[in-house]
């Protein structure tokens, strides 16, 4: 399988699904407003929340350490909809996609966490590859 590069920001195109390499998510819609990818987060409830662009830093100075979404492959566009429906798809496309997430996956384990103000965890490189067209195979649900 190659190895395939992250999808740089002015690429993303704006209310598409991506398959993301981020904090808290594998998969988010990216919103050209934010300047990242609106996900479903949980932690404690179930809410929307914003991993920004990994790249943020080159449109927005002031934002180079907020980067934390790296998306990977475009999975397709999403309907317009209002956030508590953008919730649920996001829910359901998580739910869609679990099966398949092994072949998403880092071909290298996850490194130990380090926390501590001298951690830069942007450094902390991953290799990540996808198998050529998984998806188109199948048809997400809308």
């Amino acid at each position: 399988m190659p190895d395939v590069p992250m999808i740089k920001m002015e690429a993303c195109k704006d209310g598409y699904f991506y398959y993301i390499e981020a904090r808290n998510a594998r998969f988010g819609i990216y919103s050209q407003k934010e300047l990242g990818f609106i996900i479903s987060r949980v932690k404690g409830l179930n809410y929307l929340f914003t991993e920004y662009h990994w790249d943020i830093g080159t449109v927005q100075p002031e934002m180079a350490h907020y980067g934390t979404a790296k998306p990977m492959k475009e999975l397709g566009p999403v309907p317009e909809m209002t956030d508590e429906d953008k919730l649920t798809y996001l829910n359901q496309q998580a739910e869609f996609f679990r099966k398949d997430r092994e072949i998403y996956r880092c071909t290298e384990p996850d490194p130990v966490y380090v926390t501590g103000p001298s951690f830069d965890w942007k450094k902390r490189l991953r290799k990540i590859t996808i198998p050529e067209d998984p998806v188109e195979e199948k048809k997400m649900p809308m």
